[in-house]
C-alpha cells in the first residue's frame, strides 16, 4: 500500500507530470497507462493518476513520489499494452439522421464532411492529449460513465436533426424563444444532456462551413455524453474548440454569405 505522505505530494506530483507527459512524450500513450495501471475503459484525474504511479512504481522496487519521470517512463515504456488505433469515421458510418426533424438532402454532404473532420482528430496525438486534459476538468451529470472514448463514442450514437422541423416540444419552445429574444446571438446547435439527438439550426447550415459545423457537434456530442452546462463546462469546451481548430461558432461570429 502506498505511504499516506504521498498525499502532501501529489500537488507537486501533478504538477511535474502535466510537464513530463508532453516532454517525456508519455500523453501519447496515455489510454496504453491508463490500462496498466488498471483503469479499464476509464480516465482517471489527475489525483488518481499520481496514486496509481505511486503504486506501480512501488511494485516495480522504485522511488515512490507518483511521478511518472524519465527513469519511470524508461521502465514502463516496454510493458504498455499495444495501442488500440482509434479507426476515423467512414461516411457511412458513425453519423446518424434522426427523424425528429430530417436533414434536408441539400446540407447532407456538408454535414458529413464536419464528421469526417472531427473524427479524424482522434488520429492527431496532440489533440487527444489536450482532449483528455479537458475531460479531466470538465463536470459530469450523475448518471455519466466517463470513458477514454467516450466523445467518438457519443459521435457514432449522435442523431442529427433539422432544428426547424422538429416536433419536440422543448426545441419548438427553444427556437422560439431565440428567435424573439436572441436575434443576432442564436447558437448553431443544441442538444440535451445524456440524450442522443443534436438540433442544428437552418441559419447555421446556411452560412456555415464544414469545420464550424464540426466544432458546433463536438460541442454537442460532449454535453450528449454527459457534460454539464456550467461555467467550467463550457469554458473546457471552448478550449477543445481553438485546440481543434474547428470553432463552435453561432449566429454571433458567422460569416454573412454562405460558404462550404
Amino acid at each position: 500500500m502506498v505511504n499516506s505522505s504521498l498525499v502532501f505530494l501529489s500537488p507537486k506530483a501533478i504538477e511535474l507530470n502535466q510537464r513530463y507527459s508532453y516532454s517525456l512524450g508519455w500523453m501519447e500513450h496515455i489510454d496504453q497507462i491508463a490500462e496498466l495501471l488498471g483503469f479499464k475503459n476509464q480516465s482517471p484525474d489527475f489525483q488518481r493518476f499520481v496514486y496509481a504511479i505511486a503504486e506501480w512504481q512501488q511494485a516495480h522496487c522504485l522511488n515512490v513520489d507518483g511521478i511518472l519521470d524519465k527513469k519511470t517512463w524508461i521502465i514502463m515504456k516496454p510493458l504498455l499494452p499495444p495501442k488500440k488505433i482509434m479507426k476515423g469515421c467512414p461516411s457511412n458510418r458513425g453519423l446518424k439522421y434522426g427523424m425528429d426533424g430530417p436533414i434536408p438532402n441539400k446540407y447532407r454532404p456538408k454535414i458529413e464532411k464536419a464528421i469526417l473532420l472531427a473524427y479524424d482528430l482522434g488520429n492527431l496525438p496532440k489533440f487527444v492529449a489536450d482532449f483528455r486534459q479537458v475531460v479531466s476538468i470538465l463536470t459530469w451529470g450523475p448518471k455519466t460513465k466517463v470513458t477514454q472514448n467516450i466523445y467518438w463514442d457519443t459521435l457514432n450514437k449522435a442523431e442529427i436533426n433539422f432544428a426547424e422541423t422538429s416536433k419536440t416540444p422543448p426545441v419548438i419552445k427553444e427556437i422560439k424563444r431565440a428567435d424573439l429574444y436572441d436575434k443576432g446571438n442564436r447558437a448553431g446547435a443544441f442538444a440535451i444532456i445524456n440524450g442522443k439527438k443534436i438540433w442544428i439550426r437552418e441559419f447555421f447550415l446556411e452560412r456555415a462551413d464544414s469545420k464550424a459545423i464540426a466544432g458546433i457537434l463536438m460541442h454537442e456530442a460532449a454535453h450528449l455524453a454527459g457534460a454539464n452546462w456550467d461555467q467550467l463546462a463550457e469554458s473546457a469546451l471552448e478550449k477543445l474548440s481553438q485546440v481543434s481548430g474547428y470553432p463552435r461558432m453561432g449566429e454571433w461570429n458567422l460569416p454573412k454569405s454562405n460558404h462550404r
